[in-house]
């Protein structure tokens, strides 16, 4: 039986958690129309070293690429720049190194990205 993660239950953007396949999953409400998925298990990206991968699922159900071996403290910047908090800006900047800072936004735009494209395809249909 997995442990849940508290940080991610105190979260405000929390929809639900629970376990899954041998792991745990959990899902937290956007300002945008879709919802983000991360779960921890040994299949998932970086699920061995106790690392998260966190995916967009679209209001029609179509889940975008995950991106993986996320840290707790990477998923919460995440779900937070997703909900636009007006110090979003901050709370990246928190980070102490550049590449850190980079690399969240790198994959907050490539999470944006992957919406906006499976979004599109799913109307053209």
């Amino acid at each position: 039986m997995p442990k849940f993660e508290t940080r991610f239950l105190e979260s405000p953007y929390l929809i639900f958690e629970h376990e899954w396949l041998d792991g745990e999953r959990y899902e937290f409400r956007t300002e945008s129309p879709y919802i983000l998925s991360v779960i921890r298990n040994s299949y998932s990206y970086g699920g061995e070293q106790g690392l998260f991968e966190l995916a967009t699922v679209l209001s029609n159900n179509c889940v975008c690429e995950p991106i993986g071996y996320l840290s707790v403290r990477e998923v919460l910047e995440i779900v937070e720049y997703e909900n636009c908090k007006d110090d979003e800006i901050e709370i990246i900047r928190e980070w102490k190194k550049p590449e850190d800072i980079n690399r969240v936004e790198q994959r907050v735009r490539f999470i944006r990205n992957k919406a906006k494209e499976l979004n599109k395809d799913a109307t053209e249909i």
